[in-house]
């Protein structure tokens, strides 16, 4: 009978180690798996929040054009800005809610159009001020 409690310990004392490693290795994996996710989640957001952030700025390159005569008159580079302004407006498309949309495309489009007068300029701003921000400020809470 001390010869099958003997066996039966040895045995155990020999498949331990094996099963502790085991399951170690797949515990170590979902925790890979974890971080692997978290790491993507993290990158991802910072992503948008790049995106949002050239957005605005390209916004900001555009909104500051000194105006007489419904012309611009302070910068050579306009077209620079707007190329600019279509990238990041592109770029952030998808991070748009679909209710939102609408009132970017609007934005975008009275941007391209260079009608700098004054009733344009407060279309612009009351787009930029009642949608366009409080969209972005939105989105980037969400992050």
């Amino acid at each position: 009978m001390s010869y099958g409690i003997t066996a039966i310990i040895a045995f155990v004392a020999l498949l331990s180690p094996i099963i502790t490693a085991l399951i170690n290795d797949h515990h170590l994996s979902i925790m890979k798996k974890i971080e692997y996710s978290q790491e993507n989640l993290r990158n991802l957001n910072l992503h948008k929040r790049q995106l949002f952030e050239n957005y605005l700025t390209a916004v900001g390159n555009i909104s500051i054009a000194m105006i007489d005569g419904n012309k611009i008159t302070d910068f050579d580079d306009i077209e620079s800005r707007l190329n600019d302004f279509i990238r990041a407006y592109y770029l952030i498309l998808p991070y748009i809610p679909k209710k939102e949309l609408n009132y970017f495309s609007t934005y975008s489009n009275e941007t391209f159009k260079m009608d700098f007068s004054s009733q344009s300029s407060d279309k612009l701003a009351k787009l930029l001020g009642s949608h366009i921000l409080p969209t972005i400020r939105s989105e980037i809470d969400k992050l």
